[in-house]
């Protein structure tokens, strides 16, 4: 996309409040786009939303912060029914949400695995499936899935 896309799109970014998810809410919004930064942690998405802000005063779009867990669809659901409200469209999803853990297999929980693969693969399952429905309705849009690079290099255990 050009820069000149950016300007009025509407871009979804989950695990918006830290990391990577952060970053990117930040340079979409310097570019123009309207932002929606989802993440579990609802303490840091206001402090999130008026550091972006506030970074960019002339910025033209708007930061909209939503709590929701993605490994729950109807709130992923909810999430892309509330970014389409802004301006009819939903034009980018980044998902960005994702957890890791290392050491030896034997020392993960069965809860802590199950965790581990419903917020990294399911969390972005759900937000594809959810946003796509607007997105074939309005013949165009952005999937971004933000992958771990641990998965591509070897690690012990």
């Amino acid at each position: 996309m050009s820069l000149k896309e950016f300007s009025g799109a509407v871009a979804v970014v989950t695990g918006g409040a830290s990391g990577i998810g952060k970053a990117t809410a930040r340079a979409l919004y310097a570019r123009g786009a309207h932002v929606v930064i989802a993440d579990l942690n609802e303490q840091a998405l206001a402090p999130v939303a008026q550091e972006i802000r506030e970074s960019f005063p002339n910025a033209q779009g708007q930061v909209v912060t939503f709590t929701l867990d993605v490994t729950n669809e109807t709130q992923v659901r909810a999430l892309m029914q509330q970014a389409a409200t802004i301006n009819g469209r939903v034009g980018i999803v980044v998902t960005c949400a994702g957890l890791g853990k290392g050491g030896p297999i034997d020392l993960f929980t069965g809860e802590e695995m199950q965790r581990l693969m419903d917020v990294n693969f399911m969390g972005t399952y759900h937000s594809v499936r959810a946003a796509l429905p607007y997105m074939r309705q309005q013949g165009s849009g952005h999937f971004v899935l933000i992958s771990s690079v641990a998965g591509k290099l070897p690690h012990p255990y």
